[in-house]
């Protein structure tokens, strides 16, 4: 499986970031999968994750020195206006989202930058990972908090990318795997059913789409 191969959200990040990134704060960076391009254009970066496991993962993805550290975005380890810019890397839904953005406002200069990315619920992938687990709602629930927030909006819009897959069996079980289920074959029916002729297409590409949101302080 290749997720973004041509590296469209991290290259959009890189832009809207570039060149007054500073220190930079990354929550909730998982696997690392982005990290690395941040430490690109960060003068330092620290990156949280509440799971140790997942850190250990980011680790092999990132050779650039950054801080990787066990935190929740709603409770950071991290002194005050001491951030040029924070990041949510697709993890604001994974947390209280008006929680971690007031929590990302402490630990901000007063000039300083929040990036939010975060995925659509009506793209391919986003309907497909549904029918196992639904966080459409989840995202709304950003969007809502990110309005109450009180930042004012810069920039937003969406990032277009894709995920490839040897075949439809690769990205069933991948799914299945993501949400450590074991394979289910009605939900491998309903996941065919939504793809329609696409599902025997080798390989096969995925529509991925996310939202972004670049903030300041009013």
């Amino acid at each position: 499986m290749l997720r973004d191969p041509e590296k469209a959200e991290a290259r959009f990040i890189r832009e809207c970031l570039s060149p007054t990134a500073g220190n930079v704060l990354e929550v909730g960076c998982g696997t690392g999968r982005l990290t690395a391009d941040l430490a690109m254009v960060a003068d330092n970066l620290v990156a949280t994750d509440p799971f140790l496991e997942e850190l250990r993962s980011a680790r092999t993805c990132v050779e650039i020195p950054v801080w990787l550290v066990v935190a929740l975005g709603e409770l950071l380890p991290i002194a005050a206006k001491s951030i040029d810019t924070v990041v949510f890397t697709l993890s604001l839904h994974h947390q209280e989202p008006y929680k971690a953005l007031s929590e990302a406002r402490r630990v901000l200069k007063e000039d300083g930058q929040i990036f939010v990315l975060e995925p659509v619920a009506d793209s391919m992938i986003a309907k497909l990972f549904a029918i196992l687990d639904d966080e459409s709602g989840t995202y709304d629930l950003v969007a809502k908090a990110i309005d109450r927030s009180g930042l004012r909006v810069i920039r937003s819009g969406s990032v277009r990318s894709r995920w490839v897959f040897e075949d439809f069996m690769e990205m069933a079980l991948y799914i299945f795997d993501y949400f450590g289920l074991k394979p289910n074959s009605e939900k491998e029916n309903y996941m065919a059913k939504l793809l329609g002729d696409r599902q025997g297409v080798e390989p096969l590409h995925i529509e991925d789409i996310s939202r972004f949101w670049l903030l300041r302080e009013r």
